[in-house]
């Protein structure tokens, strides 16, 4: 096990006590407890990558689905720049 120091102002020290000797835990073993429920599980950290990639690649086939069918790519930047500008247009009336 790895040691870190972590510095608590005298009020939260005094909680964490009070609540280590309420749960009938060393000092320690009660911060250690919170930390690790803090942390993100790897697994959790792999499985998010994993669905993300999935859904990009799932973007990827529509959009060479969509050209093999003939609809046009769009272009992002352009699609925001004419919505801002029909947006304008309608503000003015």
């Amino acid at each position: 096990m790895k040691t870190i120091v972590v510095e608590l102002d005298p009020a939260d020290y005094d909680r964490l006590r009070d609540e280590a000797a309420r749960q009938g835990k060393a000092l320690d073993a009660l911060a250690r407890d919170y930390l690790r429920a803090q942390l993100p599980d790897q697994t959790d950290a792999d499985d998010k990558r994993r669905q993300v990639l999935e859904a990009l690649e799932k973007f990827r086939e529509l959009r060479e689905q969509l050209r093999r069918e003939g609809y046009p790519s769009l272009d992002g930047v352009e699609l925001a720049r004419q919505s801002r500008e029909e947006l304008e247009r309608r503000s003015l009336y």
